[in-house]
């Protein structure tokens, strides 16, 4: 047995046979070219086929990681459209007359360095991403197909991970680098994906086959591990497992729900995988956006009964249709909007298109029978707004009455996205059965600040002392009127932020699917 130290990026204890991550090998040897032109069109063809392959490894990872973590990608394209980064490309294949492959290489290499050597921490860290979009163009121009395998039961490891490999190796028990920086896109994915992740160790490929386990707790990696080893970690993991089965009780008594925001059935599928206590938001703007028409009611119902039906009796909460501003729908009209983040989004839509609404909540009280489904409205400022929405759910049953259509109580709950909501939490919390605070635009829209815009993208801080007193506030106030709280977001997958959140009183927290058992575990490390 040997016994090596190792530098902990992602927590987690991993038992497997050692896989040394054996990708294609890319051809990236120098040779003269006969024509540039006929180059330089080769070069185009493969930057314009690794953006669209990027975009589809985007949509792949909204649905397994969840949009925030997904736009690691969307930076990973915009590589692909820097000019200072395209145009030496270009040049070297012209001043050199060499080929496409050795000219990405190249710059690619220098462009990495100097990410590497910068005093910015955060530049430095996306060197990485340069590694991933220089490969994906090079196996294109090798005409080599993407590698896929599964890495159940195996420990992967890498010179130096992706955030693309990361995805790829996401079903394996662990992985291991030579060299990784704590903030890297990839560093971050593997912890946001409850992903146990070591480095610091040289000469890796000697390991390849053999039986290991990674302490990614203590730091220690263990090669072909004795018996005894072997025992402990392998009843440690059981003991893990078990321990996140059900819902957790803190040390006081209070029981904290780990839920899970999914956009699919397949995604609540990872969730209850993950031992999800149920869906604490399930965005059915994701129904209409992959749709080329408005859904049907029965199509909807059939999504909403097969999720209720797969998590047999735990809560299933159903956001209404938020869309607008960031999250348009290509056959809805949204003419007329010079500022959409403060236009028509959310309940303000639904109320200027109540057929629409209408229909979604006749789907979501025929699903009823099958579950406790809960229905949750988003960009709610007012009493007045729920008022609206309480009319047209009398409506829906008057309908369903006539038709003689069964149907089960459904709970009631709004999203707390504004510093108006918040301030408003004591009196809302009278109307409704829960809230659920969605940080991310609580963030944004108390700071003033456009998340998506980069230009003011330093000024975007979900931990600022301002978003977390209005959280509190918000809990204190539901609380008072046996209105439960829960919490999404970027902050609720903050394991650094969980302590916290527990002690301001949250219900529950609702996180990506591959979060859940990561933030279960962290939740029974700070008993």
């Amino acid at each position: 047995m040997e016994k090596i130290d190792v530098k902990v990026v992602s927590e987690g204890v991993a038992i497997g046979k050692i896989r040394y991550y054996n990708d294609v090998k890319l051809n990236i040897n120098r040779f003269e070219i006969e024509d540039v032109s006929t180059e330089i069109a080769r070069f185009n063809n493969a930057r314009i086929r690794a953006k669209e392959e990027l975009k589809e490894i985007y949509k792949e990872a909204v649905n397994s990681v969840g949009k925030e973590m997904a736009e690691i990608f969307e930076v990973c394209q915009l590589i692909l459209l820097d000019e200072e980064y395209v145009n030496k490309i270009k040049d070297k294949i012209t001043t050199e007359n060499v080929n496409s492959e050795y000219a990405i290489y190249l710059v690619s290499e220098e462009f990495s360095e100097r990410l590497k050597n910068s005093d910015d921490i955060y530049l430095s860290d996306r060197a990485t991403d340069i590694k991933d979009v220089s490969n994906r163009m090079i196996r294109i121009l090798n005409e080599r197909e993407n590698y896929v395998d599964d890495h159940r039961g195996e420990i992967v490891i890498f010179d130096e991970v992706t955030p693309s490999e990361i995805l790829r190796v996401s079903k394996s028990e662990g992985i291991i680098t030579k060299v990784s920086s704590g903030m890297s896109h990839a560093s971050i994915m593997s912890r946001n994906m409850g992903l146990v992740h070591v480095s610091g160790i040289s000469s890796l490929e000697k390991f390849a086959g053999k039986i290991a386990i990674v302490d990614a707790y203590k730091g220690v990696l263990y090669i072909e591990p004795d018996e005894a080893i072997l025992k402990y970690y392998s009843e440690l993991g059981e003991s893990e497992q078990e321990m996140i089965k059900d819902i957790l009780s803190t040390s006081s008594g209070k029981t904290i729900k780990v839920m899970a925001n999914v956009n699919s059935y397949e995604e609540a599928k990872i969730a209850k995988e993950n031992y999800s206590d149920g869906i604490g938001l399930f965005r059915t703007e994701f129904i209409y956006m992959n749709s080329d028409k408005l859904p049907t009611e029965d199509e909807q119902y059939n999504i909403y009964r097969d999720v209720l039906e797969l998590f047999d009796g735990k809560p299933v909460i159903i956001r209404t249709l938020d869309t607008g501003a960031d999250k348009r729908i290509n056959y809805l009209d949204y003419s007329g909007e010079n500022n959409p983040a403060l236009g028509l989004r959310g309940i303000r839509y639904s109320m200027n298109n109540k057929d629409i609404l209408l229909t979604q909540i006749k789907a979501v009280y025929r699903a009823s029978l099958y579950g406790d489904v809960r229905l949750m409205f988003p960009m709610i400022t007012s009493v007045e707004e729920i008022g609206f929405i309480k009319n047209i759910i009398s409506e829906v049953k008057k309908e369903l009455d006539s038709e003689n259509i069964e149907y089960n109580a459904v709970k009631l709950g709004i999203m707390i996205e504004t510093p108006a909501a918040a301030m408003l939490s004591d009196v809302l919390a009278k109307e409704v059965n829960f809230f659920s605070i969605g940080t991310n635009d609580l963030t944004q829209y108390s700071l003033a600040v456009d998340r998506d815009n980069a230009l003011v993208a330093e000024f975007y801080n979900p931990y600022h002392e301002g978003i977390l007193r209005l959280i509190k506030l918000t809990i204190k106030n539901a609380h008072n009127e046996n209105c439960e709280v829960s919490i999404c977001g970027e902050l609720a997958a903050d394991i650094n932020m969980t302590e916290r959140l527990c002690e301001m009183g949250m219900d529950s927290l609702s996180v990506a699917p591959v979060m859940v058992q990561k933030i279960k575990k962290n939740i029974r490390k700070n008993e």
